[in-house]
């Protein structure tokens, strides 16, 4: 029976230790992935007087970033659930409001989506890792890049070139199609939010209002 009792009491305590080291683990690669996404989306980079294109490099790697953490998660290796991983992310990057916060979220998620939609992860996401367009390997423009524009054009509001939260990936050929300085709906709809949450000024936002209803009144 005391023979019993010392197995169950090294097992125990194996266990514990076992679990001790898997929980400073699960610890470590939640922290690493917090800080690398943190990093990539650093409030810092959001300046008008910053190249766009570094901007956007930055962002593509968040999304790498953003897609491993999802990996980790579903393996079991980090415990943290997303939206804390992602708040506490962008609170570490200098995004001290919650509803700037909120519009960066909903980006990132909108756009991973769209990563594997047109499974651009398949091979890893070496493309997004290196801040490349990814090669769209599924859907109607399979072969095509993945490119990054924005919802109010950088021309039109500088202020907002460089923020993730005005961010969206379209298809290259797609986006050579639009016209980044004739207001849709969406662009209007993302001015009105990009206001709301002090990203954008009043007067700004009006003068923008203003622009797409001339336009509508020109355009056929």
């Amino acid at each position: 029976m005391q023979t019993i009792n010392k197995v169950l009491l090294v097992a125990g305590a194996l266990g514990g230790l076992f679990y001790g080291v898997g929980r400073e683990r699960s610890r470590g690669e939640y922290e690493r992935q917090v800080g690398a996404l943190a990093a990539a989306l650093d409030r810092r980079q959001v300046s008008a007087e910053e190249s766009g294109g570094g901007a956007e490099a930055q962002y593509l790697r968040a999304l790498a970033i953003y897609a491993d953490y999802r990996s980790l998660r579903n393996a079991g290796r980090v415990s943290a659930g997303e939206e804390e991983y992602l708040r506490e992310a962008l609170g570490a990057a200098g995004y001290g409001s919650a509803g700037e916060m909120g519009l960066v979220v909903r980006g990132l998620r909108e756009n991973l989506g769209v990563c594997l939609e047109m499974k651009v992860l398949e091979d890893g996401g070496q493309a997004l890792w290196a801040g490349r367009e990814p090669t769209i390997m599924a859907g109607s423009f399979a072969g095509d890049s993945l490119a990054v524009r924005r919802r109010v054009a950088g021309e039109l509001a500088p202020e907002l070139a460089n923020h993730p939260a005005n961010f969206v990936l379209v298809p290259s050929l797609a986006g050579a199609m639009m016209w980044p300085l004739v207001l849709g709906e969406g662009s209007l709809r993302a001015v009105e939010e990009f206001r709301a949450q002090g990203l954008l000024e009043a007067k700004v936002a009006q003068a923008l209002r203003q622009r797409a209803e001339e336009l509508r009144a020109v355009l056929p």
